[in-house]
């Protein structure tokens, strides 16, 4: 049986003012998932939940109103161990984190589930069951294949998005290198970046950054062995909630350029640690957790 602490983090920020009812909603949908949670321990659901918004402002970062909106929500619905910080000294990627967890485990918790508030569906019993499970059984990291990226999180390439990290072996061997840390806006005129395309043929940019799982996981595989053990939700139904065209159509552009970099981006950052993609599946991989739809193949 699971018999750990775990917190949750979240990320959030609003560039626009209009924006910010958008994302209190989606931060609502968060708490409201969490706290119908139980853990395995039956001691209550979460430890603690964090609600960071990155308001950097060497970033275009939040526009300032999102924390106050937060914290007016959080305080009207009563939620309890749910905190609202502004993060004004980290990128978005690797600093934020890294400080986030560092809250986390002076908060009691052994272990963090980093949770995009547009993947809150996919909190449920049955897929945090699925979790426990598996970190009682070892694992160092676990995360939900989740829309959009399925197959290379069942190969190894655990996203962010939707997943759970022992917070001692993640310092252990030094938290998010900052090599995948967003550029500012004064770097981004040199910044390396990646060129893909869409499935609709149209070029895709993004930065050489983000993709921040990469160069941990790398370096856990090495000190640990098979210790990353990917889950499979229990329900197809569930998805990632990807921003709207026409009413978000920035935040539309920014995700499907995420999505159409991503493998060679991950390619780049995992060539830091002379590991390329299938060391993560065919060494990192626990074997109660290869799931035939990407083991079936080879490499």
């Amino acid at each position: 049986m699971f018999t750990k602490n775990v917190g949750i983090v979240a990320r959030l920020f609003s560039t626009k003012e209009e924006d910010v009812p958008r994302r209190v909603e989606l931060a609502q949908q968060l708490l409201e998932a969490a706290t119908s949670v139980r853990l395995q321990n039956q001691k209550g659901s979460f430890k603690r939940i964090d609600l960071v918004v990155w308001a950097d402002p060497k970033y275009e970062s939040d526009c300032g109103m999102t924390a106050a909106a937060l914290r007016k929500m959080v305080q009207a619905r009563g939620y309890k161990d749910v905190y609202v910080s502004g993060e004004v000294h980290a990128d978005l990627f690797c600093g934020l984190l890294n400080r986030a967890t560092a809250r986390q485990s002076r908060g009691g918790c052994d272990y963090v589930m980093f949770l995009s508030p547009e993947a809150s569906s996919y909190l449920t019993q049955s897929n945090m069951d699925l979790m426990w499970g598996a970190l009682a059984a070892g694992a160092k990291v676990t995360g939900l294949a989740i829309s959009e990226i399925t197959d290379s999180i069942l190969e190894g390439r655990i996203g962010n998005s939707c997943a759970i990290w022992e917070i001692e072996s993640l310092l252990a061997v030094g938290g998010f290198d900052l090599e995948a840390k967003k550029p500012t806006l004064d770097e981004e005129r040199y910044h390396a970046f990646v060129r893909g395309a869409g499935k609709d043929g149209h070029d895709r940019f993004y930065h050489l950054a983000g993709v921040e799982e990469m160069i941990p996981l790398a370096r856990l595989v090495k000190e640990y062995g098979a210790c990353i053990a990917p889950i499979l939700p229990t329900d197809e139904s569930q998805v990632y909630i990807v921003p709207d065209r026409e009413t978000q159509p920035e935040l539309w552009q920014r995700h499907w350029n995420k999505i159409a970099t991503k493998d060679e981006r991950q390619v780049r950052h995992l060539a830091r640690e002379c590991v390329e993609t299938t060391y993560l599946k065919d060494a990192g991989g626990m074997p109660a957790y290869r799931h035939p739809r990407v083991y079936g193949k080879r490499g």
